[in-house]
């Protein structure tokens, strides 16, 4: 645990109370100064505040964003670091959080993601309760009411979708079944558990009160313990917006303990369009990307390649059936996936050693055009004769 940490036990005491923990605000961000503007803002007004905030940005004009969020944490008293990204990547950019937090527990949720006032109380109060530290991470719960405080500010959410979700999980078992098996819209359906069934571990644990297990953790409701997050560091391989590295990620936490829900730790998620990539692009990363966790970390690639395999066929039907149904006729999605496949063979043929290198320029092609993955602002200046961009 953290020097943070350690210091909070100790200050605790002893008997039956809870040791008090500290959190850390850690967040990534690209280009959206006013909305991480709303992030710290919902941070500061916890009820339980931050002990300090970690920022993370690949924006080349991080040092004005720098500017912007000092003016609000200074007047709060609680201490900031605000850092360049050395890389063009999600999980690159978690990374330098983690490693730059203290504090005993990491709420890494999006920038975009606000924080009811008691969101982070419920949370720790989750955390504190748990003596023996068999809980890994804690998934805040995305609600569709915003905090009062950005009530006016901020764009809708996309609600229709949601909304939707909602509707066929209330639906008839062959409406769900069409939803997760044929249209592929499942977390856990698009996944390849390399390490097997890790939640089945602990199973036979009681759950705390308003909790419920969660295999995975979205990127946009995370929380964790920072030495569970130190020890699983986000995958090192993955550029830009990075589909499915916190499934990934929440997956390896299970190593180290549970992965659960609290159900009355409210945030809002406003889903800001801003930086995502195009469906093609978006269709065929997050099906090459749970292929490379897979290859990358399973110590029994024979057994997961007919896995991969037949991920791989069932995404190219579910998304010529989404590409037509939504009346998409130039089928980004269905060529997203083809083109997937194209590149299949070779990201099965590598090694475990050799697969992240092959991978990133794979990426890099795909996303600007360049064998050669794209630096931060905070990167150091590239040798003379690199094609860096």
């Amino acid at each position: 645990m953290s020097e943070t940490g350690n210091q909070s036990e100790a200050a605790a005491g002893s008997g039956d109370h809870p040791a008090r923990l500290t959190w850390s605000l850690c967040v990534v961000t690209l280009d959206r100064p006013k909305i991480l503007e709303f992030c710290v803002l919902c941070a500061l007004a916890q009820t339980r505040p931050p002990t300090e905030i970690v920022i993370v940005d690949a924006s080349d004009a991080w040092r004005d964003h720098h500017a912007l969020i000092q003016a609000l944490t200074a007047p709060a008293g609680v201490p900031l670091t605000y850092l360049p990204a050395t890389r063009r990547s999600t999980s690159a950019q978690r990374n330098l959080g983690i490693r730059a937090a203290t504090a005993d527990i990491l709420v890494m949720i999006d920038d975009d993601s606000f924080m009811h006032p008691d969101c982070a109380e419920k949370i720790l109060a989750v955390y504190e309760a748990d003596g023996d530290e068999t809980i890994a991470a804690v998934e805040a719960s995305m609600t569709l009411r915003k905090p009062e405080l950005v009530a006016d500010q901020v764009v809708a959410s996309q609600i229709e979708e949601r909304n939707m979700q909602e509707a066929t999980r209330q639906s008839s078992w062959l409406k769900r079944f069409i939803y997760r098996e044929i249209l592929m819209m499942s977390v856990e359906g698009n996944f390849i558990a390399y390490d097997g069934p890790l939640w089945k571990r602990w199973e036979h644990l009681p759950l705390p009160p308003k909790t419920q297990p969660n295999t995975f953790i979205g990127g946009c409701t995370l929380t964790v313990r920072r030495k569970v997050a130190v020890a699983e560091l986000f995958d090192g391989g993955l550029l830009s917006y990075s589909p499915g590295e916190d499934r990934d990620a929440s997956y390896r936490f299970l190593r180290h303990g549970r992965n659960l829900l609290a159900d009355d730790a409210f945030l809002y998620h406003a889903e800001t369009p801003v930086s995502r990539m195009k469906r093609f692009e978006l269709t065929a990363l997050t099906i090459l990307n749970i292929s490379y966790f897979a290859r990358k970390n399973t110590r029994k690639p024979l057994r997961d390649l007919p896995a991969i395999v037949l991920l791989w066929l069932r995404r190219c039907l579910a998304e010529f059936l989404k590409d037509g149904l939504k009346g998409r006729f130039t089928f980004p999605q269905f060529r997203g996936a083809l083109y997937a496949g194209l590149w299949l063979p070779g990201l099965l043929l590598q090694s475990r050693e050799t697969v992240q290198a092959w991978y990133e320029r794979r990426q890099a092609m795909l996303l600007w055009g360049t064998p050669v993955p794209r630096p931060g602002p905070g990167a150091q200046p590239p040798d003379a004769g690199s094609a860096a961009t």
